[in-house]
């Protein structure tokens, strides 16, 4: 009996094990599917499987957030959500939340991506519409970086309409610059895969092929487009001039008052329609470029003029974060005009565009004023600064009897088209700059310059120098313009010198009259092109030149403020 007995003990021990055993087992694989497939994995798992992710995939993420963020874009409102994780997964991957919910920093939050295959500029980056970065956030931050830059050269480009065919743009001048629609150009390029581009590292032209690193590597590769490889992207229409059609039809300009200028209000049409598709993303630059410019073929970045706008071209127009533009130059100031008390002057400018997303009270807005003097071109030093609120009316520097008042043309106390900035006390001829500082967003608002009683000067003036050729007792002095300027016309503030040992021969000269001086020195004035302009290849011929006297000649241009010289002695080859 006991044998028995332990034999049926013995059976059922071991029936026990194996149910354990395969208890175990079931459970271990509920817990590895759990763990592996069901349940939300972290920040910094989910970047640990970025090679192996592919289009079709479903991953549950989850954490705690740690950083919101609101962005106002041509798409809508988006919530952006940051959760913690590494440096490294934070710095790459950011969620799109819920508009109707507001998060707060430490919350749970979790999310559902579903990868799919996109395409950007005909490659394809694996990515999730739940997920906003890396793609989209890099592309919509290589888009603020470019506005900005473009403000540089006082301009912006507001986006006003985008439809099935197209979309149009407006130029927003942030002071009265303007310049002849004749010596600009317009470039539209294609953004392309920088393939010979030497700046490229191996590793970004061999790609990669992880879900998320694939779209850091197009958009790296899409800010070295952006940034220094414009003339690798396809050119594919091109305005020889503003003021003729562009070679295939796909952007047009708009001269909206007819002013034979680019200025302020005018618009650019660009031909190209939307992608139409969610998972088809493209991008373009235009490009505008005055003489002397030539960022498409080389590093010359010496010149009158350029601005330059990126587009991303989605499936239903251009895709733009709006939220960024505070950090624009949005408040344009134009020079109106001066009037004489005594000797002194006022000048009066004018606030003729703001495009703050919000009104902004101007007894919040702060003010800069610097009076600049030169002892000699190219030495600037600030004579005289001193800044204040708006809102203290009237502002007087008792050392200069320079005062300030603002103006409220319609008395609503805000900052607003209309509106007027008044500075007295200056003398004639003086260059002076105004800016003001919305600084309820934090940055600069606006900023002009102009010369007392003459007014704004646009752009950015060219570098003269001179070629000197001796031929017995003549000399003849060929005159370097790199590129046009309208301070260089005759009849504005270009002067010609011409000075020895003891002192000057001719001063201040206009050029107009072609026969500056006449005596033992004759000294002609050739206008090559008869443009009426400074202007390259133009000459000066000094009849009766004695190469035992040293000669400096200048050209000075407003009110000497740029000088430009050359010595004409003996030593001269």
């Amino acid at each position: 009996m006991k044998f028995e007995l332990k034999t049926v003990q013995r059976g059922i021990s071991s029936r026990l094990i194996v149910i354990l055993i395969v208890i175990l087992l079931i459970s271990a694989s509920f817990f590895s599917m759990w763990y592996f497939f069901l349940r939300p994995i972290s920040v910094d798992e989910l970047a640990m499987r970025d090679l192996l992710i592919k289009d079709g995939d479903v991953i549950k993420v989850a954490g705690r957030i740690s950083e919101v963020e609101r962005l106002n874009t041509t798409y809508g409102e988006i919530t952006v959500l940051t959760l913690n994780g590494s440096e490294l997964a934070e710095s790459a991957l950011k969620f799109i939340g819920n508009n109707s919910h507001t998060y707060h920093i430490g919350d749970y939050f979790s999310t559902t991506l579903h990868f799919q295959t996109y395409w950007f500029n005909n490659r394809t980056v694996i990515t999730a519409p739940e997920l906003y970065s890396p793609f989209m956030f890099h592309l919509s931050s290589i888009q603020q970086v470019t506005d900005v830059s473009a403000t540089v050269t006082r301009v912006d480009f507001i986006l006003l309409h985008s439809d099935s065919k197209g979309i149009t743009y407006q130029v927003f001048g942030l002071d009265n610059s303007s310049y002849p629609i004749s010596i600009l150009n317009l470039s539209l390029r294609k953004s392309t895969f920088t393939h010979n581009y030497s700046g490229v590292p191996e590793t970004l032209k061999n790609g990669s092929h992880g879900a998320i690193s694939n779209g850091i590597v197009l958009a790296t590769k899409e800010q070295i487009n952006a940034y220094d490889a414009f003339r690798w992207c396809d050119e594919i229409d091109y305005m020889p001039s503003l003021a003729n059609a562009s070679q295939k039809g796909l952007i047009e300009f708009n001269d909206a008052n007819y002013d034979g200028l680019f200025d302020n209000g005018d618009t650019f049409r660009i031909n190209i329609p939307p992608t139409g598709d969610i998972h088809r993303i493209e991008t373009y630059f235009l490009c505008i470029q005055g003489p002397g410019m030539d960022i498409y073929g080389g590093n010359n970045y010496s010149g009158l003029f350029w601005a330059e706008k990126y587009i991303v071209n989605w499936h239903n127009g251009p895709y733009e974060v709006e939220a960024g533009k505070d950090v624009l130059n949005y408040i344009a100031l134009s020079y109106v005009s001066d009037s004489f008390i005594n000797g002194t002057s006022e000048s009066l400018i004018e606030v003729t565009g703001v495009e703050h997303p919000v009104a902004i009270r101007y007894d919040n807005c702060t003010f800069r004023l610097i009076i600049y003097k030169r002892y000699a071109a190219w030495d600037p030093y600030m004579s005289n600064y001193f800044d204040g609120f708006l809102s203290d009316i009237r502002v007087t520097d008792e050392e200069t009897a320079v005062s300030i008042r603002f103006i409220d043309s319609n008395s609503n106390s805000l900052l607003d088209v209309g509106d007027f900035i008044a500075i007295s006390g200056l003398e004639n001829g003086t260059e002076v700059e105004l800016s003001i500082d919305g600084y309820e967003t934090g940055h600069l608002s606006g900023d002009i310059r102009w010369y007392v009683g003459y007014g704004h000067v646009s752009g950015y003036m060219p570098d003269i120098s001179f070629n000197n050729s001796k031929q017995g007792n003549r000399c003849v002095v060929s005159i370097n313009v790199p590129y046009w300027h309208s301070e260089l016309e005759f009849n504005r503030t270009v002067r010609f010198s011409l000075r020895n040992s003891s002192g000057y021969i001719i001063e201040n000269h206009t050029l107009a009259d072609g026969q500056i001086s006449s005596g033992l020195l004759n000294v002609t004035f050739v206008d090559a092109d008869g443009n009426q302009y400074l202007s390259d290849g133009d000459y000066f011929v000094l009849s009766g030149y004695t190469s035992s006297c040293n000669y400096t000649m200048s050209i000075s241009v407003l009110f000497e403020d740029y000088l430009y010289e050359t010595n004409l002695s003996s030593s001269d080859g």
